[in-house]
């Protein structure tokens, strides 16, 4: 079954269940699961503007949201009681705002070891899995302090001799809550390198490092950086060819009035705009299919759209994977003197 016929049946059942007098159940999927359903990996404002779509004409919301939810987190599919028969849901997520749980470390529960363990079971554990530092623990709530090679290391300066974690231990451990803004979290990071995160539920859900957080920004920088450059081999591809007045027509409509217009005022949509028409492409000079150009540089206009949106786990592959044989295109145009 496809997603609408899914959810459609969901809605149906919940219905019934309502009809009945009997508590509605919701409907219990990950994110992946549900862009499964629909015959995707990742998410993007496309698959999520449908998505809503689709869940205000089932009269039909998820909480959490779609796209502020981690991507292998549960969400709860039921009915809505502010909705109208079929009145589409608004396109946009409820809570913009990016929080902790968005990092995939978030939900990996950390390895732990007690206040009574012998220090070398903290160092082996440490090695065996290149950790900086091991919370100590009393159960899946109770964190009595953390071990680290910075705590081991000052004790030994110190003349401290031991061989029990508690005496070893720092008993000042940073902590933020799951649904913390992730910028709050950070914040810590940059002084302390690390965060314990505390789930709703109170258990200690994981251990995020600034290690972490670099990966997956970087991760997510990459298409950005790919975008910028492709931006400016357009740049390039239209200076010297076009007077202001012709730019400005490519311009955003509340920015047509300026006094003057360069190709760096230009969005990815100007782009598209101008060289979509027959004249202004023929004096590029290049001997390319003007509808093939057009529809991949709108093309990247419309994946710039979802890499404005943080998102875990980044773009598809296969989108990766595209938009790199875009900027190898224009960086072969380059090399050939076109741009």
């Amino acid at each position: 079954m496809n997603a609408r016929e899914r959810l459609a049946e969901a809605a149906e059942r919940i219905k019934r269940q309502v009809g009945a007098g009997a508590a509605p159940e919701p409907l219990r999927v990950t994110v992946r699961e549900l862009l499964s359903w629909s015959g995707h990996s990742r998410r993007g404002s496309r698959w999520a503007a449908e998505t809503r779509r689709l869940l205000g004409q089932l009269n039909l919301r998820t909480e959490p949201d779609i796209e502020r939810s981690w991507i292998d987190g549960t969400i709860a599919i039921t009915l809505d009681p502010d909705a109208d028969d079929g009145i589409e849901a608004a396109g946009e997520p409820s809570d913009p705002t990016v929080r902790v749980d968005e990092i995939d470390a978030a939900h990996r529960r950390p390895s732990a070891v007690t206040a009574d363990a012998r220090l070398r079971t903290a160092t082996t554990l440490m090695q065996m899995n290149d950790f900086s530092q091991l919370p100590v623990m009393n159960g899946e709530t109770d964190v009595e302090g953390i071990v680290s090679w910075e705590s081991i290391g000052s004790r030994l300066a110190m003349g401290h001799d031991s061989d029990i974690v508690r005496d070893c231990m720092d008993t000042m451990v940073p902590e933020v809550g799951a649904k913390e803004p992730l910028f709050s979290a950070i914040d810590v990071m940059r002084r302390r390198g690390y965060v314990l995160v505390r789930g709703e539920d109170r258990r200690i859900t994981g251990i995020v490092t600034w290690g972490d957080v670099t990966d997956q920004f970087v991760g997510l920088a990459r298409p950005f950086l790919i975008i910028g450059e492709i931006e400016g081999y357009l740049r390039g591809l239209v200076r010297g060819k076009f007077g202001a007045e012709e730019l400005r027509k490519a311009l955003p409509r509340w920015r047509r009035n300026q006094s003057d217009a360069d190709p760096g005022d230009l969005t990815l949509g100007g782009y598209c705009h101008l060289l979509g028409d027959e004249r202004a492409w023929e004096r590029l000079g290049l001997n390319l299919d003007q509808e093939v150009f057009v529809e991949k540089v709108r093309w990247v206009r419309d994946l710039r759209n979802d890499v404005m949106h943080f998102r875990a786990e980044g773009l598809e592959p296969a989108a990766m994977e595209e938009l790199e044989e875009v900027a190898n295109f224009f960086r072969r145009l380059r090399l050939m003197g076109s741009v």
